[in-house]
């Protein structure tokens, strides 16, 4: 029994003995069960009764590839296992995610953890394990890659420069924000991953060169050599181990005489690199790297012979939206936004990216840097359109769904109508390249351009589409009420049944960049690309700092503030007052309230307008949020923010402006401080949920024991606080409760 496809049976097993191991068999338990399996084949082999059967090189073919296969297996065992121990002490040292869409440590450090060393980079001594002749090769290869960009940076501009050295050497340390920002919207940030574009330069072309003075084996192992040591030197990653391999694959396939399988290679290096780092499949790297390869090795290929393109400028084209509709999945699942003129830039950068590259192989760099340069004004250019980053938020299970069959029937259909034309050719004995008729040339390209366009107004315009279709159907998609973790501070996202996205305070004292690295993602997470009204409480800065960051940085985020609401004050102080003018200058409406007015299902309970304070909190906005439903069960919440001003104001305008016999959520005030919400308030909330948004480890000691025992005296509340489990969500749907906590 001949196997024709080794590796993919090898693979296979691999992946089976992994889940073997992560289920906690043996290796008995493996053994028995190959076992079977290879008797069980041989019994269909022979049932089948080929002739090869009893061919003695098939026989012993067979046995060889049956022993490979097992020894691939039982790799795959021992690296799940040792995969189980690193997950173990990565979750020990490092932290989860705070809230959806935040970033996640453990996942990191997980995805590009090898079986080498110790999980803690730091850790010299563990580091060592490798022999101290391979680190000072491996300081040796730094001083090499410090001295490239010294070179660079006394030979070019700082931007020039900085974009140079990370194309080049990996070290994209010296890159602006805003640089980074104007790649990731022109789509092509992925150009600074070290992997197949540089292999392919570097290596493919070096053995060329040297094919034309010497033999093959010493031209493919200078190549190999010099490529393997690029790597090290400027750091090995999954996707730069994955390109090597798939090198090297290549190049002994030179060496033997053999044309290289693509197949073959893809597999070797996924189980090659899965090896190395045991989950490394986790990572946004691994996926975006092997998706990549496989669009472009598998895919696009297929598609440019169904469509008989001739062109080369319009096969590259295809190639991008090909690569573009198939990778959106995967960006879309990270990042949450998608960038519309992908495509283009790709067609237009792409091929100065490779000239780039070889400039700086050849210490031209100023040759090199006139490529760049063109290439920043292209983004710069970009960067300012209108369009060009669209917030689609994390998809859900049926978009995933709805997307990969529509890929799935435009290949099985292309596929289908390459061997149709085929079999058309062998029965008129006619090979020759013939091209479609017209009408069937633009059916193809019609087909092509809308399954195209389908995915992306699914990615894009799915949660919309859901929405309308629940509006026409009668199905309510319910309130959702998320306080955010961002430490020392306030942030509640509000998610109406209307579909508007509300948000109350954004900022926080002791995160640095705390829209950037919290409320950012979490927003895009929840694909909230417009705040339509954002009720800042009072001006101190845990507060405030986060909104404002994204009030005067739309450019930077993409993320747009209609509408804010802050206290209406006869002598409001000076930071108000800036918030107030920066919030115009940027184009924001301002809405002013006080005690007695209502916005939205909001009731605003404090400040009055004629109220004087020496204490910005004790101006601070209370507000009354009811949802109302068909049923006897609303839900209400009373949002204080920082106030300590006057209770018995505040409880006679809650009995004056509002209706409400208890609130299902009251929103602590002050972060949990001992110096508010006092009994007369607790007694007459009575909450079903008391929630706290306060820091870990804040210097304040929020919340305080004596506010803890005052809410478990006065209520039967549960108590919710971000300094223990991080962002809390409740939802409401038409007088049905439910909370969920994300850890």
């Amino acid at each position: 029994m001949n196997v024709k496809r080794p590796m993919i049976i090898a693979l296979i097993a691999y992946v089976l003995t992994e889940c073997m191991a992560w289920a906690g068999c043996s290796i008995n338990d493996y053994i028995i069960g190959y076992t079977v399996c290879i008797l069980v084949l041989m019994f269909i082999g022979r049932m089948r009764k080929k002739a090869e059967h009893y061919d003695v090189s098939a026989f012993f073919y067979t046995l060889f590839v049956y022993a490979f296969v097992f020894l691939i297996g039982i790799l795959g065992m021992f690296v799940m296992n040792r995969g189980i121990e690193i997950r173990k002490d990565i979750n020990e040292k490092y932290s989860s995610a705070r809230n959806e869409g935040n970033f996640d440590e453990r996942n990191y450090y997980l995805g590009i953890q090898t079986i080498f060393g110790s999980v803690d980079s730091s850790d010299k001594s563990a580091n060592s394990n490798s022999g101290n002749i391979f680190n000072i090769y491996i300081n040796k290869l730094s001083l090499i890659k410090n001295r490239i960009g010294k070179e660079i940076d006394s030979r070019l501009d700082g931007r020039t420069a900085s974009v140079y050295k990370a194309l080049l050497i990996g070290d994209k340390k010296s890159i602006t924000e805003d640089d980074k920002v104007s790649f990731r919207m022109a789509g092509i940030a992925h150009i600074f991953a070290i992997s197949g574009l540089h292999i392919s330069i570097l290596g493919i072309g070096l053995y060329k060169l040297l094919r034309k003075k010497f033999m093959m084996p010493f031209s493919v192992a200078v190549s190999s050599i010099l490529i393997t040591n690029y790597a090290l030197m400027i750091g090995i990653s999954v996707s730069t181990t994955r390109a090597i391999v798939m090198f090297i694959l290549r190049m002994i396939a030179e060496v033997i005489g053999r044309k290289y399988d693509e197949i073959n290679g893809f597999i070797i290096s996924m189980i090659i690199v899965c090896s190395i780092y045991p989950w490394g499949f986790t990572s946004f790297s691994f996926q975006m790297s092997y998706t990549a390869v496989f669009t472009c090795y598998f895919i696009i290929p297929g598609v440019i012979d169904y469509l008989k393109i001739n062109s080369r400028l319009l096969s590259t084209f295809v190639s991008s939206m090909v690569l573009n509709a198939v990778l959106s999945i995967l960006v879309s699942f990270y990042y949450y936004e998608i960038y519309p003129y992908t495509v283009l830039t790709n067609m237009i950068i792409l091929p100065f990216v490779g000239m780039v590259i070889v400039f700086g192989f050849l210490g031209c760099y100023e040759v090199g840097a006139l490529f760049i340069k063109l290439g920043l004004n292209i983004c710069d250019y970009i960067y300012g359109l209108m369009g060009n980053c669209i917030i689609c938020g994390r998809l859900e299970m049926w978009q995933y769904i709805i997307i990969l069959m529509m890929l799935s029937v435009y290949i099985i259909h292309i596929t289908f109508v390459r061997r149709k034309e085929y079999y058309y050719k062998v029965k008129t004995k006619d090979f020759n390249d013939y091209k479609d008729e017209r009408n069937t040339c633009i059916k193809k390209y019609v087909l092509l351009i809308s399954t195209y366009a389908c995915i992306l107004i699914i990615i894009v315009y799915g949660r919309y589409i859901l929405y309308e279709f629940n509006s026409i159907i009668g199905i309510d998609d319910g309130t959702e009420i998320t306080m955010v973790d961002i430490g020392q501070g306030d942030f509640l996202h509000i998610n109406t049944v209307d579909g508007l996205n509300v948000t109350i305070d954004g900022g926080s004292s002791d995160i640095k960049d705390v829209a950037k690295n919290r409320m950012v993602p979490y927003l895009k997470y929840k694909g909230v690309g417009v705040i339509d009204y954002a009720f800042i409480s009072h001006s101190d800065d845990d507060h405030c700092n986060g909104l404002m960051d994204i009030i005067m940085n739309y450019d930077l985020y993409r993320i747009r503030v209609r509408n804010i609401v802050v206290a209406k004050l006869e002598n409001r102080d000076e930071a108000l007052s800036n918030i107030i003018e920066v919030a115009k200058l940027n184009g924001v409406n301002v809405i002013e309230i006080q005690a007695g007015d209502k916005i939205l299902d909001f009731t605003c309970l404090m400040p009055y307008e004629t109220i004087t304070y020496d204490d910005c909190n004790e101006a601070s906005l209370v507000l009354s949020y009811e949802v109302k439903s068909e049923g006897n069960k609303n839900f209400t919440m009373l949002l204080t923010g920082d106030y300590n001003g006057d209770e018995n104001d505040l409880i006679d305008n809650i009995r004056k402006y509002t209706d409400v016999d208890g609130y299902t959520i009251l929103k602590v005030a002050h972060h949990g401080s001992k110096f508010s919400t006092y009994e007369s308030i607790l007694k007459e909330v009575n909450p079903e949920y008391a929630w706290i948004s306060c820091g870990v480890n804040n210097r304040y000691g929020h919340p305080a024991k004596e506010l803890i025992d005052r809410i478990y005296k006065c209520t039967e509340a549960d108590i919710y606080v971000t300094k223990f489990e991080g962002e809390v969500k409740f939802l409401y749907f038409n007088g049905k409760n439910g909370k969920l906590m994300h850890k």
